[in-house]
């Protein structure tokens, strides 16, 4: 079974127009897709920075207008996800335009790549008799959404999860692969931000999007536990919020957090960054501590490719990338002493943390590049493209 000689058409559909991790692990995945077996075309569901992004990486994008609420509908934020449930219309209108899309590009495949994409998608697919590969970047809650997910994946024709973890809460399906996501170490040198540039004292920073699971407030008081012990030490969250309609003021309540714990002048918020890699390169320890399990955990494998030692929390698909006590350390989720007693281990022991963070590119080298990534996708599209001949 075999791609035909001319390129075929393979529709990437994400529901949001924003750059998140998923987002970004699907750029990268484009980036360095063979061109002369598909040709890409990516829909998002909305206008945003996600355009500009692929535009940029030489991937044509077409805007599809998904309604508002439907757009913006989660299990945190149960207004809209309420109305997007008694309003069937706007779904199934955003089924029919991507059908339509799909048709008019002759598309051979149609890879979707967030929740909301996974069910318009199958609509849109069996519309428009267009396979459909889910790839699966969540670990949902409550039972019932993981519940539905594992059924779902019996009707698309691929699933790719991105941990075991991930496959795991979707029941391990027959149809279900666990495909990691990838990285490349070959992206150039980046020069280190202001803020790290020749400024004496380690730094130790967290790189996420401000949301509550994600752990921001037990990395502020990690921060002020450290900043007891080690006076030197400075703090940075680099981050902003991407999904206002669920977090509300959150960037707010966090400096306002950061104040009452006496971090003033020793904590900065950096804001969303384009990329992070800079950042990163400059601390001498990453945090990462999410509250709820994290399906895979693209700024661990960042860190550790730039050679950062590790602090996470041990659950979800961390755990498959963090050895613990190898290429980093792992403790409970949610436990601010601990992240704190870890932290300190490693800044007092400078020698650890780079053997530490050696082994963690080694790990991310052997296991994670990019190119295994997209060698086990290429496969299952020439499984799928050999079936549909």
């Amino acid at each position: 079974m075999t791609i035909p000689d001319s390129p075929a058409t393979v529709v990437y559909f994400d529901h949001t127009g924003r750059l998140g991790g998923g987002e970004r692990s699907l750029l990268d995945l484009l980036a360095r897709i063979d061109r002369a077996l598909v040709r890409p075309l990516v829909v998002t569901g909305q206008p945003g920075n996600l355009v500009a992004e692929f535009e940029g990486a030489g991937v044509p994008v077409r805007v599809l207008g998904l309604d508002r609420d439907l757009a913006s509908a989660s299990r945190r934020f149960p207004g809209r996800l309420a109305l997007a449930l008694t309003r069937p219309g706007p779904f199934f209108d955003a089924a029919r335009k991507l059908a339509r899309i799909l048709r008019g590009e002759r598309a051979r495949i149609l890879h979707t790549n967030s929740q909301k994409a996974h069910w318009i998608g199958l609509v849109a697919g069996r519309l428009a008799r267009v396979p459909v590969v889910w790839h699966f970047r969540d670990i949902l809650e409550p039972a019932p959404l993981a519940l539905a997910s594992a059924v779902g994946t019996r009707f698309a024709a691929a699933t790719l999860a991105i941990s075991e973890a991930v496959r795991e809460a979707l029941g391990r399906g027959p149809r279900v692969r666990v495909v990691p996501n990838g990285i490349s170490l070959d992206r150039g040198p980046v020069a280190a931000p202001e803020l790290a540039a020749g400024a004496p004292g380690p730094l130790v920073g967290m790189v996420s999007q401000l949301a509550r699971w994600k752990g921001p407030e037990v990395f502020l008081e990690a921060a002020a536990r450290i900043g007891r012990e080690r006076t030197d030490v400075r703090f940075v969250l680099v981050g902003g919020v991407l999904f206002p309609e669920s977090e509300g003021n959150y960037e707010r309540e966090l400096r306002e957090r950061a104040v009452s714990l006496g971090l003033e002048g020793r904590l900065f918020f950096a804001g969303p960054v384009g990329d992070a890699r800079a950042w990163i390169g400059s601390f001498a320890c990453l945090v990462h501590p999410p509250v709820r399990p994290e399906p895979f955990g693209r700024v661990v494998l960042e860190a550790m490719a730039a050679g950062v030692p590790v602090v996470a929390s041990r659950a979800g698909g961390v755990v498959e990338l963090v050895s613990d006590g190898e290429t980093g350390i792992l403790v409970p989720p949610g436990d601010a002493p601990a992240h704190a007693r870890a932290v300190l281990s490693l800044l007092a022991d400078p020698e650890r943390a780079r053997a530490m963070g050696r082994r963690g590119r080694e790990v991310a080298a052997a296991r994670f590049s990019i190119d295994r990534t997209v060698g086990a996708v290429m496969e299952i599209y020439r499984e799928l493209l050999g079936r549909s001949r």
